[in-house]
């Protein structure tokens, strides 16, 4: 990690500030990779050369060829149980073996971008980690399926996510724009698009990541949450009747109960799919599996989008 990437030098830098600034601190690779600068980080040249190596051969020569197919893996291999927050284990076992590769890994780490194969076909995985997603994480996200659709690669979306974060409420304008950047990667991308429901997809990011309104297949795991609004928020908002009405304990247990109740009859898996809001209900075991059929079903997917120059992206 000798190379060093920046906007200006060190010298610069430290005349313009008067600060003795260090190269590694200003463009080194870790730094870089911390910024979301660069998509890889090797410790060697021979590691960045067989990352280079790794990484070309998941891609096409160009979006009308398609990628080789690799058999590498059993493509009926059951996932063994997974927790649903697991992205690490998830992923790995998703993966045939051994062609995982993750991108921006130390950048916004609420999301998981990643290359590799899955039924010997080169995919791209979009991960999000359980808690709410942050601008630069949706941004990251957004990046990554454009680069995907470049490339005709199909995209797969693991949603397990309480939403978006507003960090400050007198600045919504980057994650406003950072929604949008998203949406519009996804709604414009004419690849395969699957989707996975493992936890929770709660709002506005259920929305942008590919749920059923941009996704060509959507899955979803029996403990599933999906809702406008996370549990408590829609208790607070359906339930405050209830709630205060509610003499059998305390308003915390009245809060839980009408909760779980919410979660049963409203944003259960089961629920989603009686509304049309995913395709089925699946054993978490056959993920992988399933994944792989539609993969072979979408194969022959072609989009032809309206004649223009290009969609305007929200920047």
């Amino acid at each position: 990690k000798v190379g060093s990437l920046s906007v200006f030098g060190p010298q610069v830098l430290a005349a313009m500030n008067g600060l003795d600034v260090k190269p590694e601190a200003v463009g080194g690779a870790d730094m870089m990779a911390a910024q979301g600068g660069v998509s890889l980080a090797a410790a060697t040249e021979d590691e960045a050369l067989v990352l280079v190596a790794q990484v070309l051969s998941l891609l096409p020569g160009s979006n009308v060829e398609d990628t080789d197919i690799v058999d590498t893996d059993d493509l009926n291999r059951l996932l063994p149980e997974t927790a649903a927050g697991d992205v690490a284990a998830l992923l790995l076992q998703l993966f045939d073996a051994g062609t995982q590769v993750e991108l921006k890994a130390a950048y916004e780490s609420g999301v998981r971008t990643s290359l590799g194969r899955i039924g010997g076909h080169s995919v791209g995985v979009v991960a999000t980690a359980p808690g709410h997603l942050t601008a630069g994480a949706l941004q990251k996200a957004a990046r990554f399926v454009h680069f995907l659709d470049c490339f005709n690669i199909p995209v797969v979306s693991l949603i397990n996510t309480s939403g978006v974060k507003v960090d400050r409420l007198d600045n919504q304008s980057w994650l406003m724009n950072a929604q949008s950047q998203l949406l519009y990667a996804y709604a414009t991308a004419t690849v395969p698009k699957l989707a996975v429901v493992t936890g929770d997809a709660i709002g506005q990011a259920y929305v942008a990541l590919g749920g059923k309104a941009n996704a060509d297949v959507t899955f979803a795991w029996p403990g599933a949450v999906i809702s406008a609004l996370t549990p408590e928020a829609a208790v607070a908002v359906l339930y405050a009747d209830e709630v205060k009405a509610d003499k059998a304990g305390t308003p915390e247990e009245a809060r839980a109960k009408y909760a779980a109740e919410y979660v049963e009859n409203v944003a259960s898996a089961v629920c989603a799919a009686k509304a049309g809001l995913v395709d089925d209900v699946i054993d978490p075991a056959q993920t992988r599996k399933l994944l792989i059929a539609s993969l072979e079903m979408l194969l022959s997917k072609r989009d032809s989008n309206p004649a223009k120059k290009h969609g305007n992206m929200p920047l």
